[in-house]
């Protein structure tokens, strides 16, 4: 575990100054240079937004189980009414009721975990999701888009909030709710490319291209730094898959194969093998595994919870993770360490200093507690990554204005960056955003990274979705 950076040695007067006031600078130009909305597209997703949720709604009035309900009540059924909705799947379609959850009227509850937890019972259930799924983005986006987040300039003025979450992140309202992507594994079904969000976010002219900057595994990354486990330094130091490289240990503790994973050295030579691939192929549930575990540490997710990602029993998603834990010791090490740090101190800490107090690690009730436990854990992380990016924002900032640059950093997602880019500055770009973002500099930055950065940097002339 690296002490040198847990607790920070930086104070909140260190943190106000070298990274909350430069950062309120770096905010103010990216929300002066605005992202351009092209007002056609957006026009063409309102239309077909709507004729898209009709057109399901319609799917799901065509029952005749709807119909009937339509009959009793006297008017068309509403996919907004719990109470409608609960009547068809439970007693219309009789779908069981094991395992839901009762609202706090104590009624069967038909929110998204009940929904997920139908699944394949009947198809009504998928309609039902799709309609939902495709109302709530046009609510969240296209609607509000037409009616005031576009200015005379036809650009969106994104506003920032330096602190706007409680591990210490840049929080934007419209921006930082659009999905990164929709996974049909995830909503249950193919969503139409046709209706992507980000569709309607475009280069300021021709002369330009809009590029993303990504950090890959930024928070996995800072997790490796946090816990300074070898075998997780030495996936990222080697340039590795580490949802690949996690599964091959985790697959070869139970089942164990010709290569020697125990070996830390060994199983990074050859992990990508075809013997090694052949077994991550024939027990793919183990790279999935991995990868839910991965992230499941960084966000504190339960034994239960990680049952639900995994489609799992509970004993099984235990027994994942604790296979998990033996591939990589150094993070249970470092998770001990913060249990005990919090209830201890009563906060914790990112490696910038940011602090975040957590007083319900003295609650009396034992499921406050443990949601403390699993905020201590992910704030250093999440906010560290953070930080990392409003950093590297604050150093390509002071750049463009010191040497006199076109191009502007126009937005910021997490742990991604947006440009919008002249061509004609293109090459000075692509040497500038990787440099900077990969080694940040500023004065809160004392530790010696043993995990590198790596950025993803892709573009494109058209639109958002359109960058590859």
């Amino acid at each position: 575990m690296n002490s040198d950076v847990f607790p920070s040695k930086n104070s909140l007067s260190d943190v106000h100054k070298h990274l909350l006031i430069p950062g309120s600078y770096a905010c103010h130009d990216m929300e002066s240079a605005g992202i351009t909305v092209d007002l056609k597209v957006l026009s063409e997703l309102d239309d077909k937004y709507q004729d898209k949720i009709i057109r399901l709604i319609d799917q799901i009035r065509a029952y005749p189980e709807i119909r009937a309900i339509e009959t009793r009540i006297g008017k068309p059924f509403n996919v907004n009414s719990p109470d409608q909705v609960r009547d068809a799947i439970f007693e219309q379609f009789g779908l069981s009721s094991e395992g839901v959850d009762l609202t706090g009227g104590g009624k069967l509850s038909t929110n998204k975990v009940t929904m997920e937890l139908l699944k394949g019972q009947h198809e009504i259930i998928g309609l039902l999701k799709e309609q939902r799924k495709y109302a709530t983005l046009y609510k969240m986006f296209i609607k509000p888009m037409k009616l005031k987040y576009v200015c005379d300039d036809n650009k969106v003025h994104i506003s920032y909030k330096l602190n706007g979450t409680v591990t210490g992140r840049l929080s934007a309202s419209l921006i930082h709710q659009i999905p990164k992507n929709i996974d049909p594994d995830e909503v249950g079904f193919d969503f139409d490319a046709d209706l992507n969000i980000k569709r309607l976010f475009v280069p300021d002219n021709d002369d330009c291209e809009l590029d993303i900057a990504d950090y890959s595994q930024m928070e996995l990354r800072v997790l490796a730094e946090y816990a300074q486990d070898s075998a997780m330094l030495e996936v990222f130091q080697k340039g590795l898959d580490i949802h690949i490289a996690t599964g091959a240990k985790m697959a070869s503790i139970v089942y164990g194969s010709p290569i020697q994973y125990n070996d830390t050295t060994k199983i990074f030579e050859v992990c990508n093998h075809q013997s090694v691939m052949e077994l991550i192929d024939k027990h793919s549930k183990w790279r999935k595994a991995a990868k839910a575990i991965n992230f499941g540490i960084v966000y504190g997710k339960g034994d239960e919870s990680l049952a639900v990602d995994l489609k799992c029993s509970q004993s099984e998603a235990t027994s994942f993770k604790t296979n998990y834990f033996q591939a990589y010791g150094g993070v249970q090490e470092f998770i001990n360490y913060v249990h005990k740090y919090v209830k201890e101190h009563k906060q914790v800490s990112t490696m910038f200093g940011n602090l975040r107090r957590l007083l319900a690690i003295t609650s009396s009730n034992a499921g406050t507690r443990n949601e403390a436990l699993r905020q201590a854990v992910n704030m250093p992380i999440q906010g560290t990554a953070g930080h990392y990016t409003l950093c590297a924002i604050i150093n390509i900032v002071d750049l463009i204005k010191q040497y006199n640059l076109k191009s502007r950093v126009i937005g910021t997602v997490h742990d991604s960056i947006i440009f919008n880019i002249y061509q004609k500055e293109k090459k000075i770009f692509e040497e500038i955003i990787p440099a900077v973002m990969c080694n940040p500099q500023n004065p809160l930055i004392y530790w010696n990274a043993q995990c590198p950065l790596a950025v993803d940097l892709e573009y494109s002339q058209i639109s958002w979705a359109d960058v590859n």
